[in-house]
């Protein structure tokens, strides 16, 4: 039945859905952060942009748990060479904690223990930080297997199902030098832990040219099957480059966590940009809600030629998209 405007106008309704910039993670999947260096706060990141993984201490735990967040999914950080690693181990346990990670075991062991060569196979090409390989002697090498190896032999030991993880980051082009140590280092302990990557695209900023994180996905993908099974995307690279990622993850496979990297001027924006590419390659869903648009019209149908806008409203429907 025809409804009129106050003049007399047919008054003519359409529908359309509205983004609430709001994203949930596909069932499956776990979208992470590390805990420092942005503007977007722990309670933000899960309830608007789907978070579910902060790589935290111990000492977080608490907090991140009074925000909603499930304990089973916080990744604790673990120095690879700290003393007293079963301490923070067992009191994270006794709060809910079942992941723990190591970042770069090979790099900062070896600049720990003075072993780091800067060179790496770079012909000549000042690398930058992050671009060398161990000059490792037997010792040293045995030194951290046995470490890593102590650490996830412990958390295996608990009986609670807790794991380890680790990544490295590599940015020489002419060789695999750190990942090559890494998959070494992963396959060779008794207890393998998780493995991810978090090599990410350069900027022209960077002495070294061409860097595709996706290479050393699929060689890491290739030492160590289903072991490797994460990675960090570097929320300052491009909307494009991250898209590349996420979609690079899904045509792996096995790979069910994606964290984001972040720095002291990752913002809103930033992590909007990150989480539009993870909903556009199927690791999020974004909320939307149905709007009900009001127009007066000389016509009974829409015709926007014959109809003035008069308002809008929501009409109560929802859906995740």
């Amino acid at each position: 039945m025809a409804e009129y405007c106050n003049d007399g106008r047919y008054k003519v309704y359409t529908t359309n859905w509205v983004s609430q910039n709001q994203y949930r993670a596909v069932t499956g999947k776990i979208i992470g952060r590390s805990a420092q260096g942005t503007t977007v706060d722990w309670a933000e990141f899960k309830d608007k942009y789907g978070g579910q993984c902060i790589v935290c201490s111990v000492g977080n735990v608490s907090d991140l748990v009074s925000l909603g967040y499930n304990a089973a999914n916080l990744m604790v950080g673990l120095g690879v060479l700290q003393s007293y690693w079963n301490e923070p181990i067992d009191e994270a346990i006794s709060l809910g904690v079942r992941q723990f990670y190591v970042d770069e075991p090979i790099q900062n062991y070896s600049k720990q223990r003075g072993i780091w060569n800067p060179n790496c196979g770079c012909s000549g090409l000042k690398c930058g930080f992050g671009q060398g390989i161990p000059d490792w002697s037997d010792m040293a090498w045995l030194n951290l297997k046995a470490c890593m190896s102590q650490v996830a032999s412990y958390i295996n030991s608990l009986g609670v199902g807790a794991t380890l993880w680790t990544s490295e980051s590599h940015f020489d082009p002419s060789a695999n030098c750190t990942m090559e140590y890494f998959a070494n280092l992963i396959l060779e302990m008794n207890v393998p832990p998780f493995a991810g990557c978090h090599t990410h695209f350069v900027d022209d900023a960077w002495p070294v040219p061409d860097i595709d994180p996706r290479n050393q996905w699929d060689y890491l993908r290739g030492r160590l099957g289903n072991l490797f099974n994460f990675a960090w995307i570097k929320t300052q690279n491009s909307p494009e480059e991250m898209g590349l990622l996420f979609g690079h993850a899904n045509n792996l496979g096995g790979i069910n966590k994606i964290l984001y990297w972040v720095s002291s001027d990752t913002d809103n924006d930033r992590i909007d940009l990150a989480s539009e590419q993870g909903q556009v390659k199927g690791w999020l869903e974004r909320l939307e809600k149905q709007v009900k648009n009001t127009f007066c019209c000389t016509t009974p149908q829409y015709d926007p030629e014959f109809c003035e806008y008069m308002g809008w409203e929501y009409t109560g429907q929802e859906r995740w998209v």
